[in-house]
């Protein structure tokens, strides 16, 4: 297949660069001048994590899975 484009060179737009406007300048020393942030309070103390299961617990209610969903 063959596409064949005829542009007329008139109507070309000009150049990015030359269609945008330049930045405005007294914003640039007004970045980051928004609220302060507060300083973090005391932290809370973490829940302490359970003992982890021993392999006799842990068969035990293996055991105990295996003869609910049997029955």
């Amino acid at each position: 297949m063959k596409v064949e484009l005829c542009v007329d060179l008139k109507a070309v737009q000009a150049p990015l660069a030359n269609r945008v406007a330049p930045a405005a300048q007294g914003q640039q020393g007004q970045q980051g001048q928004g609220q302060k942030r507060r300083a973090p309070g005391p932290s809370k103390p973490r829940p302490a994590r359970p003992q982890k299961k021993t392999a006799e617990e842990l068969d035990a209610e293996m055991a105990d899975y295996k003869q609910t969903t049997s029955a």
